[in-house]
């Protein structure tokens, strides 16, 4: 098993949780925001696709990070506000909102099946010498195996037949 089990950046996937979550709390299903996000975009041009993929990873394979990281952290912000404006405690709120509706729902085999395009993809892009160079043997070693077990997760659901991005 690889060391980082969360292939992307984490700050990356964060920084898509902070939109998506008040928008699934606002009455977004995630299959909403997915498709707004790769809608356009290319799956292997650009840190979209990353997030993307980081919150499936979350959403349909990690879904025990939801209920055992990121909603106790958020109720532990909420916790202690002492110094937060009244605006960060709502985006708090709402994240935590949102977070909560997630942990409910259930992913569609559409979702799975982006998730295997877009692990396609960035396995695909560690294929160029260039990244090798710039990140090491050990990182694509270790994220090669992280993007296999995610792969292997996402196809558990998907739809059958792959759909072209």
């Amino acid at each position: 098993m690889a060391l980082n089990p969360q292939p992307y950046l984490s700050d990356s996937t964060d920084e898509f949780l902070v939109d998506a979550l008040p928008a699934i709390a606002a009455g977004l299903y995630p299959e909403e925001i997915v498709d707004m996000a790769v809608r356009g975009s290319s799956p292997t041009q650009g840190d979209n696709m990353e997030r993307v993929l980081g919150f499936l990873q979350i959403w349909i394979a990690s879904p025990g990070l939801i209920t055992g990281y990121l909603v106790p952290m958020l109720q532990g912000i909420l916790a202690d506000t002492d110094g937060m404006e009244v605006d960060e405690v709502e985006a708090v709120r709402d994240q935590l909102a949102g977070a909560l509706m997630l942990a409910s729902m259930e992913s569609m085999p559409f979702e799975s099946t982006v998730g295997v395009q877009l692990t396609r993809a960035a396995l695909d892009a560690m294929q160029d010498p260039d990244f090798v160079s710039e990140y090491g043997t050990w990182f694509v070693d270790q994220r090669t195996e992280a993007l296999n077990a995610l792969m292997e997760a996402f196809r558990g659901s998907a739809v059958p037949e792959t759909l072209t991005m």
